[in-house]
């Protein structure tokens, strides 16, 4: 019983979570009600607030759902790749989530973000978090990059990077290619940190 439970606490959570995403795609987010998201994911506000305090709330974990990604097969194909790889391919798969669809509601997160400031530092229980850090100590291993830096020190530079990349993104609405301009920063990156083979 108590997996099921779950199982809907869960399916409840994404609806929910799916149903802002869909109506700040379609109206001003600051006009969206409780009620509004209620009804466009089918579930009760009651059940809302069980699970989030605030839309705000919905906002913050939708932006997190990228963690969802994460699936055991993606995970176990990117594992296969060199760690450098591996890691361009998880932040590519981040910016192509952010992109395609969260898209320009990004612009919500970071509302809230600067009304209710949390820890700078990467949440080191995230399952994206975790996966940055394993590759990063595994291009270690590998004598890829410098161990002079801390791995909990360049998850937290990585995901710096992706936030000011989507940042720059949703306040220029959209207007370059995430892709490309990620391609340039991230070889700017890699740069700072790489071993020279020299």
């Amino acid at each position: 019983m108590e997996h099921t439970q779950y199982q809907c606490s869960a399916q409840t959570r994404q609806k929910l979570i799916d149903a802002v995403i869909r109506l700040a795609h379609l109206k001003n987010y600051r006009t969206i009600t409780v009620q509004e998201i209620c009804q466009s994911a089918g579930v009760s506000t009651g059940s809302f607030y069980h699970q989030f305090g605030t839309k705000d709330e919905v906002v913050m974990a939708a932006y997190q759902s990228v963690d969802w990604l994460l699936t055991d097969q993606f995970t176990a194909e990117n594992r296969r790749l060199p760690p450098l790889e591996a890691l361009d391919s998880l932040l590519r798969r981040y910016l192509l989530y952010a992109r395609d669809e969260v898209g320009l509601v990004l612009a919500q997160y970071y509302k809230v973000l600067l009304n209710h400031p949390t820890p700078h530092r990467c949440d080191s229980n995230r399952p994206y978090c975790r996966e940055i850090k394993r590759i990063l100590l595994r291009a270690m291993d590998g004598g890829l990059i410098s161990r002079a830096y801390d791995p909990e020190e360049l998850t937290d530079a990585i995901m710096r990077l992706i936030r000011g990349l989507l940042f720059d993104w949703v306040i220029q609405g959209g207007a370059f290619d995430l892709l490309l301009r990620y391609r340039t920063e991230f070889q700017i990156f890699l740069g700072g940190i790489r071993i020279s083979a020299e």
